[in-house]
């Protein structure tokens, strides 16, 4: 996953319901906006040119590992939170 840069929809995805996550950027292509269903902290997960495998591998290496969430709570997974599988078939859908 690359370097986080603020897409055109960053300020329209303000006025998204929980329900809209994770959606596929429409300007940035290979980044899905997810939200975390505990704290509603959103972020962009950046996959580039990554293929679906590399992507899961990469998602998982960062979403398995214990760590803090932006919105400031630790967790030992993000996976769930972030809706991981859901935003890996958004991002590589036809």
């Amino acid at each position: 996953m690359s370097e986080q840069k603020v897409c055109a929809c960053h300020e329209q995805a303000k006025e998204l319901k929980a329900d809209d996550y994770p959606y596929k950027c429409p300007t940035i292509p290979g980044r899905v906006h997810v939200q975390c269903k505990k704290c509603h902290e959103r972020i962009a997960l950046d996959f580039g040119s990554l293929t679906k495998e590399d992507a899961e591998k990469a998602l998982r290496d960062v979403a398995l590992t214990p760590g803090e969430c932006p919105g400031y709570h630790v967790e030992f997974s993000m996976w769930t939170y972030w809706q991981c599988a859901k935003a890996l078939e958004v991002a590589f859908a036809n």
